[in-house]
């Protein structure tokens, strides 16, 4: 059995967000995504998340301090 991973994928661009979410998901990647840090880390409390994709200049914080959190 294949286990699928599932990223979350953080960017508040949305045309950026949703090429990269329909590229990998024709890779057969499990993408939730979200705009914000808030949301980010609120789905990263609900989901276990395999890997996280963050853009750096997020509108309500820095992605390196998302990342710390």
């Amino acid at each position: 059995m294949v286990k699928i991973m599932k990223l979350l994928l953080v960017e508040d661009d949305l045309t950026i967000l949703d090429g990269l979410k329909f590229c990998l998901e024709k890779e057969n990647f499990e993408v939730l995504t979200s705009s914000t840090g808030l949301n980010a880390l609120e789905k990263v409390s609900e989901h276990k998340i395999d890997l996280l994709i963050l853009d750096i200049n997020l509108p309500d914080t820095n992605g390196i301090e998302l990342y710390k959190k």
